[in-house]
């Protein structure tokens, strides 16, 4: 997605920026349901900032049984949070993302066994 004021020609396409990981989140096992990944403002600025407004969320989430993949395309770089190997499965339908413009983004991720206590969000090898 094109960023609002910004001309065709003037957006680089996603697949030429450099990809740059986002490793300055935090969790929460929530709830009975959810567990919640917080990336603030405070944490991941440029982030914060490319992914958008909730109306017009610039984000781009892929959900799997154990793995999420976050993207967000900034100005200089493809901000990506990639999680190959949860503790534990999600299902991925009800998996989703909400952008708070200038805050936060919040992954929130359904758990699919209700009740499970998350002590890790990534399995240990």
């Amino acid at each position: 997605p094109m960023r609002l004021g910004m001309e065709a020609a003037e957006a680089p396409p996603a697949s030429t920026l450099p990809r740059k990981d986002i490793t300055n989140y935090s969790w929460v096992d929530e709830s009975r349901r959810f567990v919640k990944i917080y990336i603030t403002a405070e944490g991941e600025p440029a982030v914060v900032k490319a992914a958008g407004t909730a109306e017009q969320p610039l984000v781009q989430a892929e959900f799997k049984e154990q793995r999420l993949m976050v993207t967000i395309p900034g100005e200089t770089a493809t901000h990506v949070l990639a999680i190959d190997d949860l503790e534990h499965k999600i299902v991925p339908a009800e998996c989703k993302v909400k952008v708070s413009a200038g805050k936060r983004l919040s992954v929130a991720l359904k758990k699919a066994e209700e009740d499970s206590l998350w002590n890790t969000l990534v399995c240990r090898k």
